[in-house]
């Protein structure tokens, strides 16, 4: 009779525990462009840990950022009453152009005192969807711009579906990269053209 092994047996290897994705809200002023660029790109690279919010109306910097403050400070009182950290968010991120709009140092400065990032395009939003398909244009109107993205996306109606920009996604980074950022110590946007959209995509990428 064979004799039985005297063996210890080893504990059963214990699952590492994931850490969280960081909770992210952005804020914009669009009602249709914006939204439904984060809304599809959120949906190409299934994240779910992304919060999209819209000024409604005409939204100006000011009232962008004001709102993202008050979210921000919501979620954070959500999160000490019920003392739970998970409630809070880890990044808060304001997206706006510089178009014709007043009061952007007021805004940018409002941003740093609330600890809220910005993504402001200079014209507009749509240079950022523009450089997924060329270089950037120069100084530009924002009209100008929006003509630019017509001729480039044909009916261009204001929605986006991210899919019809995939493919130009890391190219718009690199060309977005090579452009001015805001300067946040002075309170100013960044020249036109430019837009540090790519800052907040990296961001929900995880991107370094």
């Amino acid at each position: 009779m064979t004799a039985r092994r005297n063996r210890t047996r080893s504990p059963a290897r214990k699952r590492a525990l994931l850490e969280p994705k960081p909770l992210i809200l952005v804020v914009c002023e669009g009602e249709k462009t914006e939204p439904s660029y984060f809304s599809s790109f959120k949906s190409h690279y299934k994240i779910s840990r992304i919060t999209i919010r819209t000024v409604p109306g005409a939204g100006v910097p000011l009232s962008v950022v004001s709102k993202a403050r008050d979210l921000k400070n919501s979620a954070d009182k959500a999160a000490a009453t019920n003392l739970d950290e998970n409630l809070k968010y880890d990044a808060v991120w304001a997206v706006f152009d510089v178009d014709e709009h007043p009061e952007l140092k007021t805004a940018i400065q409002l941003a740093r005192d609330n600890r809220i990032e910005l993504a402001i395009s200079n014209p507009c939003f749509e240079l950022w969807l523009l450089l997924h398909h060329r270089d950037q244009p120069g100084i530009k109107h924002r009209h100008a711009v929006q003509k630019l993205l017509k001729k480039v996306m044909g009916e261009y109606d204001k929605g986006v579906d991210f899919a019809s920009y995939a493919l130009g996604y890391k190219q718009a980074v690199r060309r977005a990269e090579l452009l001015g950022d805001c300067d946040l110590a002075r309170c100013e946007p960044g020249p036109n053209p430019s837009t540090e959209v790519y800052r907040l995509t990296k961001s929900i990428l995880g991107d370094p």
